[in-house]
């Protein structure tokens, strides 16, 4: 097996770390569609059937526009924080009760801390 040059480790490091912001960008989304979602749905769930509104998807592009606004959000930076409290806050003037679920992940990058936005709302 030839050896392990210092440019080979540097190219798995960079490749790695794209890695890892790729996939924390992608559980963000998700994260975010599901919070939009259970809006949504909640609030088309907690009236009459007749007086369900449609999804709007001016008020969802709005949504996502805020999100995004916080910058980049790395698992355990300031920015998802700050992210994470207004999501929180915004499901719990919908009603919502909201417990948060923390955990430390083993990542390529090392331990990297994780915590879910666990969202209910009463009748659903």
């Amino acid at each position: 097996m030839p050896p392990v040059h210092s440019t080979d480790s540097a190219l798995c490091h960079a490749f790695l770390c794209r890695a890892h912001r790729l996939i924390s960008r992608l559980a963000l989304v998700t994260g975010i569609f599901l919070s939009i979602s259970a809006v949504f749905c909640t609030a088309a769930h907690a009236q009459p059937a007749a007086a369900s509104p449609d999804f709007r998807a001016a008020a969802a592009l709005d949504y996502t526009r805020r999100a995004v606004a916080f910058g980049e959000r790395p698992s355990g930076s300031e920015a998802i924080g700050k992210l994470r409290a207004w999501i929180v806050s915004d499901l719990k003037s919908s009603g919502a009760a909201v417990t948060l679920d923390s955990f430390t992940a083993e990542t390529p990058g090392g331990p990297t801390p994780i915590v879910n936005i666990i969202a209910k709302f009463p009748g659903a």
